[in-house]
């Protein structure tokens, strides 16, 4: 019953390393393990058709529930059947006696199969930015060091980026790299991207795609290609403070896309000249 304005947050965007357990070891160790995050290789689920509710993952070793709530941006997404591999972290939940785990993201689920999948990778796709930026995008800096993050303002949950800092501009390129996607599993593929602006002094923002970025390193050694921008460009539009207007871009046409690729959201300040706050709170890929 600890109020939640009681807490204060220190840190952001840390890797967290996961401990490799089996079930039963967690079932065991479960006074030790709550609250921290661990990995159980080779986990079937069962018990839903979605990622709603309660369902159980087995390994050799047992089985456990793990409890996504309702209201998640990823509730309603397909249950696999297996997987390489899931992360999570160890709650209690229910009750006193009620052991489960519980989900970060489809992404923590490595190499699903079966049940409609539910990987980050697959199309229709959308993200909400409910969770945080998810483990299976990229966030890297060409420029500078100041970086996108995942932030919230009254129950409105969005990836946020801007160059001003303490009355400067700071000269920084960074990247919002998506998953993969494979654009030639059907045809007619559009995006739209939802986004509001402030403190507009020019446009930072670039979206682009890449057929040939392994999805790590330095994305100026692949080739990347501008797309949408027409679209993107008027939503910036907003010289004045916070208005919490989130704006459609409206049909992004992706069809022409072909193979495998990844979508970025590049922030620019141009040689610490723009500071214009970008705050992006839906990617959606139909």
């Amino acid at each position: 019953n600890v109020p939640l304005a009681r807490a204060t947050v220190v840190s952001l965007n840390k890797m967290i390393n996961a401990s490799v357990k089996t079930i039963g070891e967690i079932l065991n160790e479960f006074e030790n393990l709550e609250s921290t995050l661990v990995k159980v290789v080779n986990p079937s689920f069962s018990g839903s058709s979605t990622f709603s509710g309660s369902i159980d993952v087995t390994d050799n070793s047992g089985m456990m529930t793990m409890f996504t709530r309702s209201q998640a941006s990823f509730a309603g997404r397909d249950l696999p059947e297996k997987a390489d591999a899931v992360t999570a972290i160890v709650t209690q939940g229910g009750g006193a006696q009620l052991m489960q785990l519980s989900l970060r993201n489809p992404a923590d689920i490595e190499n699903p199969t079966g049940g409609g999948g539910g990987s980050d990778n697959t199309l229709p796709f959308s993200e909400d930015f409910g969770s945080g930026i998810p483990p299976s995008w990229t966030v890297t800096n060409t420029i500078g060091t100041r970086s996108w993050d995942g932030r919230d303002f009254n129950d409105v949950f969005y990836a946020n980026m801007s160059a001003f800092s303490s009355g400067d501009i700071l000269d920084v390129e960074t990247w919002l790299i998506t998953p993969a996607f494979d654009f030639d599993a059907q045809t007619g593929e559009t995006l739209e991207v939802i986004i509001a602006d402030a403190f507009e002094n020019g446009n930072p923002l670039t979206l682009m795609y890449s057929t040939n970025y392994s999805g790590t390193g330095n994305p100026n050694d692949a080739d990347w290609t501008p797309i949408g921008n027409e679209k993107i460009a008027p939503l910036i539009n907003n010289s004045g403070t916070y208005d919490n207007v989130y704006e459609s871009s409206g049909v992004i046409d992706l069809s022409g896309i072909n193979g495998t690729a990844h979508l970025a959201f590049v922030y620019s300040s141009q040689g610490a000249t723009v500071s214009t706050t970008i705050q992006i709170s839906d990617v959606i890929i139909k």
